[in-house]
């Protein structure tokens, strides 16, 4: 039996993707990671995990999202929320543009502390209890671009370049490229490589984000629902991550024309 403290978010997030459904969305998208690779320097600290849930509907996207930080030298902790939509703009051009607008809420989020502690529990680990810092409301604004070309071989390669402020807690640039391969029918591969800048402006942050570092997420998609990745230097704080997802694809015959732009800054989709 769950406890509450799981069972509770993962009402809210069912719940979410319920009412989705009948109103036409045409994917969902449910994704949870975690620092497992990078865990031990130091245990299970900074960005510790994420989980998400996107719903798209045409050239529309809506999500919700938290990703969860802990600072035990500093006895700190809060959970990013994060709450947006997401248009692809209808550009006469080779480039695909898609403009994010949403909010961001620091502070205790829907899973967060008691989340962390009940999975602690099911590996018998060491709990995490540190105080909260103070609830804020910030707004958010994030440009994504991809030029992405067809080779012969059905794959799909080009740059990508990614811009992402939130107010008064950090703004990210991402610049690199794309290659997207279609290895058969029971497998997809997606491989984003290049830079990434971060600027922290909220205070826990700034020690922790590295200004300008190497970037990389390897993401594979199995049987078309199944979606494993890995990825560094995600949040900007240089370490490594796994990620678990789940698409449920709707009518497929509506779907965009053009390549849908998957984020690469924090992987919280």
């Amino acid at each position: 039996m769950l406890s509450s403290s799981i069972r509770r978010p993962l009402v809210a997030l069912a719940l979410v993707a319920a009412i989705a459904a009948p109103l036409g969305a045409q994917e969902i998208r449910f994704s949870t990671e975690d620092d497992l690779v990078g865990r031990s320097r130091p245990a299970d600290d900074l960005y510790t995990f994420a989980i998400a849930l996107g719903v798209e509907r045409g050239a529309y996207r809506f999500r919700l999202a938290e990703s969860a930080f802990t600072d035990r030298r500093a006895g700190l902790r809060f959970d990013e929320t994060y709450l947006d939509v997401g248009r692809i703009l209808p550009l006469d051009s080779p480039w695909t543009v898609r403009i994010d607008a949403g909010a961001v809420h620091l502070g205790h989020g829907l899973f967060g502390q008691r989340t962390q502690n009940a999975v602690h529990r099911a590996i018998h680990d060491d709990p995490v209890t540190l105080r909260y810092e103070p609830a804020s409301l910030h707004p958010r604004l994030a440009v994504e671009a991809a030029r992405l070309a067809l080779r012969r071989d059905g794959a799909t390669v080009g740059p990508r370049f990614e811009v992402e402020a939130v107010a008064g807690v950090k703004s990210q640039a991402f610049g690199g490229f794309d290659l997207r391969w279609p290895a058969g029918r029971w497998l997809a591969l997606d491989v984003v490589a290049g830079g990434r800048w971060t600027r922290a402006v909220y205070s826990p942050l700034r020690p922790h984000l590295v200004r300008l570092a190497a970037a990389a997420k390897l993401e594979l998609v199995v049987v078309q629902r199944l979606v494993v990745a890995w990825s560094y230097n995600d949040f900007g704080s240089e370490r490594q991550y796994v990620s678990l997802g789940w698409k449920v694809p709707f009518d497929r015959s509506a779907r965009v024309r053009r390549q849908t732009l998957r984020p690469y800054f924090s992987s919280r989709e």
